[in-house]
C-alpha cells in the first residue's frame, strides 16, 4: 500500500518521530516489494526461459529416444528376419530331406515292383513259351500222324479205285463181248461213283480255280483231264469252255453236275 500522501500532509516532522520512522519503513517496504516484485517477474521470466529450455532439451531428447527405438525395432525386426529366415532356411532343409528320403522310398518300391514285375512276366513268358513248344511239339506230332493217315487213305482210295476202274473196264469188255446192251443206269451210277472218288482227291476249290474237277490250267490252258470218260487231255482257251465241255458230257449220262463241283464251292 502506498501511504506516501497521507505523510506528505504534515507539514512538520521529527525524524525521530515515530511516525516518520512507520513511513520510512513503509517506503522500504514498498522498495523491497518492487524489487521483490521485479525479482519474481526476472525469475519467472528466467523460469520461462528454462522451462522452454528444458522442453526443447525434452523434445530432442524424445527425438532422440524415438530415433533410437526405431534403430533398435529395425534391429529386432532384422534379428527376427534372419531368425525366421534361418528357421525357413531350416525347414527347407528338413522338408528337402524328407523329399529325398520320400522319392527314395518311392524309387526303391517302383524298382522292386518292376524287377518282381520283370520276373513274373518272365516266368509267364517261359510257361508260356513252355507250353508252346509242348502244344505245337503235339499239333505237328497229331499232323504227322494226320499226314500218314490221309497218305493211307489216298492209297486205299487209289486201290478202291483202280479196282473200280478194273471192274468197270470188265464191264465194259464184258459189254463188247456181250452184243447184249448194258443197262443205261447201271453205267450212269458207274460214272458217279468214279466222279465221287475224285472229287474227294481234288484239292478245295478256292479263287482262281474252275468250278468243277479236273479242271487245270496248263501254260495259259484250260485243261480238261479225265481218264472216267472217252476223252481227256483237251485244252480249252477259256476256263469256261472248258467247264461246258465238262457239263456236256455228264449231260450225256443224266449225271447231276453237283458230281463234278469242286469242294467249298458249293457254299459260295
Amino acid at each position: 500500500m502506498d501511504f506516501s500522501l497521507d505523510f506528505d500532509r504534515i507539514s512538520m516532522y521529527n525524524p525521530n518521530d515515530y511516525d516518520y520512522q512507520l513511513k520510512n519503513k513503509i517506503n522500504q517496504l514498498e522498495k523491497n516489494i518492487e524489487k521483490y516484485k521485479e525479482e519474481i517477474t526476472t525469475n519467472h521470466q528466467i523460469s520461462l526461459i528454462n522451462i522452454i529450455e528444458i522442453l526443447e532439451y525434452i523434445k530432442i531428447h524424445e527425438d532422440r529416444l524415438n530415433r533410437h527405438h526405431q534403430y533398435c525395432e529395425k534391429i529386432i525386426n532384422k534379428i527376427n528376419n534372419l531368425n525366421q529366415e534361418k528357421q525357413i532356411s531350416e525347414l527347407r532343409e528338413i522338408i528337402q530331406k524328407q523329399k529325398n528320403k520320400h522319392d527314395s522310398d518311392i524309387k526303391n518300391i517302383i524298382q522292386k515292383q518292376q524287377n518282381k514285375y520283370d520276373f513274373d512276366i518272365k516266368n509267364m513268358l517261359q510257361k508260356q513259351t513252355d507250353k508252346y513248344d509242348i502244344d505245337i511239339k503235339n499239333i505237328l506230332q497229331k499232323q504227322t500222324e494226320q499226314e500218314i493217315q490221309i497218305v493211307k487213305l489216298q492209297e486205299l482210295m487209289k486201290i478202291h479205285e483202280e479196282k473200280q476202274e478194273d471192274k468197270l473196264k470188265k464191264n465194259i469188255e464184258k459189254q463188247e463181248d456181250n452184243p447184249k446192251k448194258r443197262n443205261f443206269d447201271d453205267i450212269t451210277n458207274d460214272y458217279i461213283e468214279r466222279l465221287t472218288l475224285t472229287k474227294k482227291r481234288s484239292k478245295p476249290w478256292s479263287d482262281g480255280m474252275s468250278k468243277y474237277i479236273s479242271i487245270t490250267i496248263v501254260n495259259d490252258r484250260w485243261r480238261w483231264e479225265s481218264t472216267i470218260f472217252d476223252e481227256n487231255h483237251i485244252n480249252f482257251k477259256l476256263k469256261e469252255d472248258a467247264e461246258k465241255h465238262f457239263e456236256t458230257i455228264i449231260a450225256k449220262y443224266n449225271i447231276d453236275p453237283i458230281h463234278i463241283t469242286r469242294i467249298g464251292y458249293e457254299n459260295k
